[in-house]
């Protein structure tokens, strides 16, 4: 089950909440046995995508803007691209110089991206230069990783997984 998924985490370790991809793959990487990559920014992706992506499902985590709606500590899930209106409608937060649905589109349109792509957008708000999430975000971390990675489950197991406590309400079944 675990050679099929690679889980990429984009973000900046040194801009506070933008750190919560990354914390969040690298700590689903014992729940998924090989699976995960740390990546700072999409221009990985982009390598990766270029190299050829063995595994036949792709999920990226990345941290978007709060706002009204989408508060500090919940997440959504959205796949690709199926779902790229409502993608649009989550600003994931670009402190790289491209942002990720960009290489998705490029990917999408040189067929290189594997079947099955999934984003999830965790909602964060403190993005200033500094190497700690804020205690907001990083109070819902722990319940964040538990609700992703039994997504993760379901979605490997072709399974409808909702009403998972802490799940946005946003989010459409699949």
């Amino acid at each position: 089950m675990n050679s099929d998924l690679l889980i990429l985490g984009i973000g900046n370790e040194m801009r506070g909440d933008d750190a919560a991809g990354i914390i969040l793959a690298r700590n689903l990487a014992g729940r998924f046995s090989g699976a995960a990559r740390l990546e700072s920014n999409p221009y990985m992706l982009w390598n990766l995508l270029q190299s050829g992506i063995a595994q036949s499902h792709l999920a990226l985590i990345d941290a978007a803007v709060a706002h009204n709606g989408f508060e500090v500590g919940q997440w959504r899930c959205f796949d690709y691209p199926g779902q790229m209106g409502m993608i649009e409608g989550t600003v994931l937060r670009n402190t790289h110089s491209v942002d990720v649905t960009s290489m998705l589109r490029l990917g999408e349109t040189l067929h290189i991206l594997p079947p099955n792509v999934r984003i999830y957008a965790v909602a964060a708000s403190e993005f200033e230069p500094g190497p700690h999430v804020s205690p907001a975000l990083a109070s819902h971390l722990g319940g964040i990783e538990e609700a992703i990675g039994y997504d993760l489950e379901c979605w490997l197991e072709a399974e409808t997984c909702m009403n998972f406590p802490s799940h946005d309400p946003f989010a459409t079944s699949r």
